[in-house]
């Protein structure tokens, strides 16, 4: 899990689930804070793409708020073949063997 803490202006507990609306800005963001709402969408989009969570905490105004992205861990799955860089040589075991 990743998380990122900031000391901006918060966000009141009635618009922490909005926020990750399309062009949703908190009321306390719309006049201060440049943007068109669509940051946190996206990042929402790409994180539950890969099977992850995103979501976010604040103690409300004035006290900063906590973004959270949980991502399953996948165990890659074995190559058949051994891998061969660039210019052709083969690493891993198979290397060893051809000398």
């Amino acid at each position: 899990m990743l998380s990122v803490t900031d000391r901006g202006s918060g966000i009141p507990s009635d618009e922490l689930q909005r926020i990750f609306d399309r062009y949703y800005r908190g009321a306390n963001q719309r006049d201060s804070v440049g943007g068109e709402g669509i940051g946190l969408a996206v990042a929402r989009e790409i994180v539950t793409a890969h099977g992850g969570r995103i979501w976010a905490a604040s103690e409300g105004p004035g006290k900063g708020s906590t973004f959270f992205v949980a991502l399953p861990v996948v165990q890659p799955e074995p190559i058949d073949q051994p891998l061969e860089s660039v210019d052709g040589a083969r690493s891993g075991a198979e290397a060893a063997h051809q000398g």
